[in-house]
């Protein structure tokens, strides 16, 4: 949404930051899936319309349904190139065994609650707990970052 406001309203230097993107050289578009499941098909397909289609294109996906197929046939020259970095049946990019990895489905009226409530069991469970935490965005995972190092005094 930002830069669809970039692109209609900004001017730099006296020039319409629409125009300015029209000689960019190399487009990212990082999360594609994500972008795709949060519905922003028809905001992609308006950003892509101000770019030049010479430009190279990176597209990353963790996973390639049809809707990210679609816009990379959509965004991407016609013999464009995929690499799977996850291979199912290659055991090297397994899981390890040994780690214990666990997830929650819960109301969202608890998204607050619940995940401060996991992490806190299981760092009184275990002194020597080593724990990753995965947040939908760089915001949030600041935010359970100063709940747990200011608000609870347990540095994370």
């Amino acid at each position: 949404g930002r830069l669809i406001d970039h692109l209609h309203s900004t001017t730099i230097h006296k020039t319409p930051f629409a125009k300015l993107v029209k000689g960019t050289k190399v487009l990212v578009l990082d999360e594609t899936d994500r972008l795709l499941d949060m519905g922003f098909k028809r905001d992609i397909d308006r950003i892509l319309s101000y770019f030049s289609p010479k430009r190279q294109t990176y597209l990353f996906s963790a996973t390639s349904p049809p809707g990210v197929r679609s816009v990379m046939a959509d965004c991407m020259r016609p013999d464009f190139e995929t690499i799977d970095c996850i291979h199912d049946f290659d055991p090297a990019t397994q899981t390890n065994a040994q780690v214990n990895q666990r997830y929650v489905v819960h109301p969202e009226s608890m998204q607050i609650d619940v995940p401060i409530q996991i992490i806190r069991n299981i760092m009184d469970s275990d002194p020597n707990h080593k724990i990753m935490a995965f947040f939908p965005t760089a915001n949030m995972t600041s935010f359970y970052s100063q709940i747990f190092n200011f608000h609870l005094s347990r540095p994370a």
